[in-house]
């Protein structure tokens, strides 16, 4: 509460010189706070002063740090009531919890739909107003959101931040490592070159069998002529033998 008129001016100049001193200069958005301010900053000068220390990742803010982190430990800080999953973290809790009552808060202004999380939202206002304000220094490529132009660089840099902890293949997103995994859980099968291999010597082996059963018959067959050939020779001479005496 204010007694005098006068007072309230000057508290409404200190605010409006708070805005002021706290107005990013890149982008003109108004911080609350020296450090919102100063966390804001870095990601246009792309200052990541917290790494990990279970990898090379670094990081603009302590908490992602810290909770990025907890994907190497496996540490569940939160917990849902209804079905006991854990997660690192209260945001991911209070969003999975949302699959459970069903709440939706996050309303589109453009039209009726509802998101339980706000980044879903954002997503869908794309469809609304498609403005892609983020751009790549390379090749000019536009995104719609920061993170996809850190995900984009990589293709320039060469970067693999997420490795395969069976072989070591690197990968630019998360979610391709993961798919890629899968891989080494699935048994080993037989390649088409192996099924044709096994096929041709099963043909061979049949092939020869079948050679093998037309000579043998064959032989018999020959065996047959040659000795009635020789019988009705036999027979021949001792006919001839008899008239002669």
């Amino acid at each position: 509460m204010f007694n005098r008129v006068s007072g309230l001016l000057d508290h409404l100049a200190k605010h409006k010189n708070d805005r002021q001193r706290f107005t990013c200069q890149e982008c003109g958005k108004v911080l609350a706070n020296r450090l919102s301010f100063t966390i804001h900053q870095r990601t246009h000068t792309g200052e990541k002063p917290h790494a990990c220390k279970f990898c090379d990742r670094t990081f603009s803010q302590i908490s992602s740090k810290q909770y990025h982190e907890r994907t190497h430990t496996g540490e569940t800080t939160h917990h849902c009531e209804f079905c006991g999953k854990g997660f690192n973290s209260k945001l991911t809790r209070d969003t999975h919890r949302r699959i459970h009552t069903g709440e939706r808060p996050f309303g589109c202004p453009m039209c009726s739909a509802t998101f339980r999380c706000l980044a879903n939202l954002r997503q869908h206002q794309m469809v609304h107003e498609p403005v892609k304000p983020f751009q790549c220094e390379i090749c000019f490529k536009r995104f719609g959101r920061p993170e996809k132009v850190r995900v984009h660089m990589r293709t320039h840099t060469g970067e693999r931040p997420y490795k395969c902890p069976i072989c070591g293949r690197g990968f630019t997103q998360k979610n391709d490592m993961l798919k890629h995994t899968n891989v080494h859980n699935k048994p080993p099968r037989r390649t088409n070159s192996q099924i044709k291999n096994s096929d041709l010597v099963i043909s061979v082996n049949n092939k020869s069998q079948q050679y093998k059963n037309v000579c043998i018959n064959e032989l018999q067959e020959m065996c047959y002529d040659v000795s009635n050939s020789y019988e009705s020779s036999e027979n021949g001479n001792e006919t001839e033998s008899s008239s002669m005496l």
